[in-house]
């Protein structure tokens, strides 16, 4: 039987795992001619995006999660602090990973410009102190580190509250620090501002992980280990979703050619609803200026009916289709 929470945790979770996937291959597909380091770090990435998403199934399916701390037994007692710890640490790897492959993508990009290339270092080597202290404070979080599945053992943990506020905190900065970092760039490239909009829009995208980030870390204040079973779900829960966003957003940048082309295929569906509905405004039109000769009935209909008809959807979207092209190929050339 599972809770509430663990109901929710158990639909969740596979469905972000299948939407990684899928937009994980599409991107390897994009990039099929062109794959490299940053590639690579996703494939590692999406290992432990589902080592990730097999400790959060566990944790629904037989720790206990959701329901009361005090009603749980020592079995699961037990699983559930191991699957409160364990997960930190594959998180910590995976979320870096991603950041890693970010970057490289940025420095693959952007990396003829002098100062775009020192500022990918010193972000880089941010994250990598941010991953190092994690990662190893994760592990050594009490002592014995058996302690931290063991909480009656003898020993003595860290104030984890107060870890938790650190490390989604800096995470948090270093999630919009990374975000930010494209945007001048763009803003120097010689196109034109719609265009610059559309470039930024595809870099932005990144914004879905700096948002589950936001939220992982305002969580911080409500979590109560005394109540690990109770509270783990509302902040556990950002910490499965906000991978999974920085994944996707690392993937989007490059499927924004795919969507047009996708967008371009409604956009005939589209136009033949728009055609049907001016044919009809047309008979209709027609039918009154039978039943009042003078078209008193028809004012400000001619210019409405002009409007429709010079509207054209697919070449709207043959635009938008192009400009991503012409600016994927635009940044890629630039310097």
């Amino acid at each position: 039987m599972l809770s509430q929470d663990g109901k929710k945790q158990v639909i969740l979770l596979p469905v972000l795992a299948v939407l990684s996937t899928v937009f994980f291959v599409l991107r390897l597909l994009r990039k099929r001619n062109s794959l490299g380091l940053d590639d690579g770090l996703l494939c590692l990435a999406m290992l432990f995006l589902y080592t990730d998403t097999a400790f959060g199934l566990v944790m629904a399916i037989k720790a206990g999660e959701g329901f009361p701390t005090q009603s749980l037994t020592p079995e699961q007692m037990n699983l559930l602090l191991i699957l409160a710890w364990a997960p930190q640490l594959v998180y910590t790897v995976l979320i870096s990973t991603i950041k890693f492959s970010i970057l490289v993508s940025y420095y693959l990009i952007f990396g003829g410009l002098r100062w775009f290339r020192l500022a990918t270092y010193a972000i880089g080597v941010l994250e990598g102190m941010w991953f190092v202290t994690v990662f190893i404070t994760v592990i050594f979080e009490c002592t014995p580190v058996s302690k931290s599945w063991r909480p009656l053992q003898p020993g003595h943990c860290i104030n984890f509250p107060a870890f938790l506020w650190g490390n989604s905190i800096s995470n948090t900065i270093l999630d919009y620090m990374i975000l930010l970092l494209p945007v001048l760039p763009v803003l120097r490239l010689q196109m034109s501002t719609g265009r610059k909009t559309l470039v930024l829009l595809a870099f932005s995208l990144g914004s879905l992980a700096s948002v589950s980030s936001t939220i992982r870390a305002a969580w911080t204040a409500k979590f109560d280990p005394t109540r690990l079973a109770e509270t783990i779900f509302e902040g556990g829960i950002w910490t499965y979703i906000e991978p999974h966003a920085a994944l996707i957003a690392a993937c989007l940048p490059y499927l924004a050619t795919t969507f047009s082309q996708i967008f371009l295929k409604w956009s005939g569906l589209l136009r033949a609803i728009g055609e049907k509905k001016a044919t009809t405004m047309s008979n209709i039109r027609s039918k009154s200026r039978k039943a009042r000769p003078d078209g008193s009935n028809t004012i400000g209909f001619g210019t409405q009916r002009a409007a429709l008809e010079s509207y054209d959807l697919d070449t709207d979207i043959v635009k938008v289709g192009s400009t991503f092209k012409q600016s994927d190929d635009s940044i890629r050339q630039l310097v």
